[in-house]
């Protein structure tokens, strides 16, 4: 286990997308760059004390980094195993904080300043929005809430399973 606050956020290999979209919708600050080499990764992290996530036992074998092997292959184990590895609280998270595709975070706005930016129907019903001020993605609790939240609750059960503290 990692020493708390040892790290001001986590960088996810290009191996791993998937977990970084979901550690940010749980409220995890994480980069992403799918583009990125492993050298590139390594000085980003040096240079922003990012603690590397990846599935590259190379790249987890480098020195004067801090680097977590992820060992796990289904999506809900990955997570519950980085939060088992670096000791990150996760009853002291906040969902929804970061935007899931660019890992900025999220602001709420009136209904009135994203009225041109989402469907016609969405406004009328709706009144809670979150915008990215990155990549200007506009955020709703609509029917895909529904999934994600299931999503959270399966993460939630393998975390109880593994005995860490849930919300």
């Amino acid at each position: 286990m990692l020493e708390e606050n040892s790290f001001s956020a986590f960088f996810c290999d290009v191996m791993l997308g998937d977990v970084a979209k979901w550690l940010r919708i749980l409220g995890v600050k994480v980069i992403y760059d799918n583009k990125a080499t492993d050298d590139e990764i390594v000085y980003r992290s040096k240079r922003e004390n990012l603690l590397i996530l990846t599935k590259d036992r190379e790249l987890s074998k480098r020195k004067n980094i801090k680097v977590i092997l992820i060992e796990k292959n289904k999506l809900e184990d990955m997570i519950v195993e980085v939060f088992e590895k670096t000791g990150v609280n996760y009853s002291e998270i906040s969902p929804f904080k970061y935007c899931p595709l660019c890992g900025e975070k999220l602001e709420k706005r009136e209904k009135e300043e994203v009225r041109w930016f989402i469907p016609q129907r969405v406004y009328e019903e709706l009144d809670e929005f979150f915008v990215c001020n990155n990549c200007f993605k506009v955020y709703w609790k609509g029917t895909h809430f529904k999934k994600i939240m299931e999503k959270l609750e399966s993460i939630e059960e393998k975390f109880k399973k593994a005995s860490i503290k849930t919300i």
